[in-house]
């Protein structure tokens, strides 16, 4: 009884040293303002970045000369569509 006893208080002697703590490292209502305010300008350029990209793809694909919406491709047209992205 007494070893059981005696290994039950060393098991929560262990338990309590590894367990996890949680340090006051004095983070303040500003230091999470902060933080937030730089998230969302990060977010932002993301997200100018995006649409630039999106903008930017569109227009590249419609000053090609092959590309339109209602074409049906000619057998020429499929092979100088093909050899453009073999290369």
């Amino acid at each position: 009884m007494k070893k059981i006893i005696l290994s039950f208080f060393a098991l929560l002697i262990i338990a309590k040293t590894f367990s996890q703590t949680s340090p006051n490292l004095g983070i303040s209502k500003d230091n999470y303002l902060q933080k937030s305010k730089t998230n969302r300008t990060i977010a932002w350029i993301l997200m100018g970045s995006g649409v630039g990209m999106i903008v930017t793809g569109f227009s590249i694909s419609w000053s090609q000369p092959w590309f339109s919406w209602n074409a049906v491709p000619t057998p020429e047209l499929q092979t100088e569509i093909a050899l453009r992205i073999e290369l």
